[in-house]
């Protein structure tokens, strides 16, 4: 269903974004009570904890899905809340032994998942940087490249739209040349 929205050409690209931001945090709630609310889910006979599927899913989501710093952040928190909400859960139903103090909750439970944030927020701010270089390297003078209609050995041919004109241009960029002794 997300899929058939988001490819549909009516839809703003803000309105897939949030969208796509939504199934984010609703799958990591998913994989979190796929996790911790079956009765083998938090079994107090291991002896260490790691971090569960919901932290990768999050650095995976932030990275594939541009979106801008700050909503990329919230999406990531409210995603990683999924964890102790689901295992606070488990707790209070009695569907495990695990009864940890409220320190060690917050060290197992919540601390990681808060460092899995950060990273989050560092990938998500490389990854729109490069998307906002790339839209620039389209940009040139008042034409906005759109796509290339061909190369050959003395350069390219792209199909460009004037900011302000209503018709379609070509521009053709001239590679340099390779050594600057060759004229």
């Amino acid at each position: 269903l997300v899929a058939a929205v988001t490819r549909s050409p009516r839809v703003p690209i803000s309105v897939v974004m949030s969208i796509g931001l939504a199934f984010q945090v609703a799958s990591s709630y998913g994989i979190a009570a796929a996790e911790f609310l079956e009765e083998e889910g938090l079994d107090m006979n291991i002896r260490w904890l790691g971090l569960s599927w919901v932290a990768v899913w999050t650095l995976l989501f932030t990275v594939a899905v541009p979106t801008r710093p700050r909503r990329a952040v919230a999406a990531a928190l409210a995603s990683v809340s999924s964890v102790p909400v689901m295992v606070g859960i488990a707790i209070a139903t009695g569907n495990t032994s695990f009864r940890p103090d409220p320190l060690q909750f917050f060290f197992w439970l919540v601390f990681p998942y808060l460092l899995v944030v950060v990273m989050a927020y560092v990938g998500a701010r490389v990854v729109y940087a490069l998307g906002a270089e790339v839209t620039a390297a389209r940009e040139l003078g008042s034409y906005h490249l759109v796509e290339r209609l061909g190369q050959g050995g003395m350069g390219e041919v792209w199909r460009a739209k004037h900011r302000m004109l209503a018709r379609p241009a070509a521009i053709k960029l001239i590679r340099p040349l390779a050594s600057d002794d060759a004229v």
